[in-house]
C-alpha cells in the first residue's frame, strides 16, 4: 500500500476490502445510494422481527412440551416483542446520533 501511495496511486480495493474515501457513494446510482442509506434501518427492522419470531416460536415449543397452551405462546410473544422493541430503539438511537454527528 505504501509503495502505491508513493507513486500517487491509491487503489479502491486492498486485499478484497473496500477503502472508505471521502465520498464512499461515488459512482453509485441513485438507487444504490438509497439502498445503502436504508440498510441500517432495514437491519433494525429485521432485529425486531427476528426477536418476535424467536419469542413466539420458543413459547409455542414450551406449550407443546408442557401442554400449557396458550400461555407459553403469549408470554413468548410478549417477551420477544419487548426484546425486539428494545433492540430496535437502541439501534435507532445509534443511527440518529450518527446522522446528527455527520451533519446529515
Amino acid at each position: 500500500m505504501d509503495q502505491l501511495s508513493r507513486c500517487g496511486h491509491t487503489p479502491r480495493l486492498v486485499r478484497g476490502a473496500r477503502l472508505k474515501g471521502p465520498d464512499e457513494n461515488e459512482g453509485l446510482s441513485s438507487l444504490a445510494k438509497a439502498d445503502r442509506a436504508a440498510a441500517p434501518w432495514l437491519h433494525a427492522t429485521w432485529q425486531f422481527t427476528g426477536s418476535v419470531v424467536v419469542g413466539v416460536g420458543g413459547g409455542w415449543g414450551i406449550d407443546k412440551g408442557l401442554g400449557s397452551a396458550p400461555w407459553g405462546l403469549i408470554i413468548g410473544g410478549v417477551v420477544g416483542s419487548a426484546v425486539g422493541l428494545y433492540a430496535f430503539i437502541r439501534t435507532s438511537n445509534r443511527l440518529l446520533n450518527a446522522e446528527k454527528k455527520d451533519g446529515k
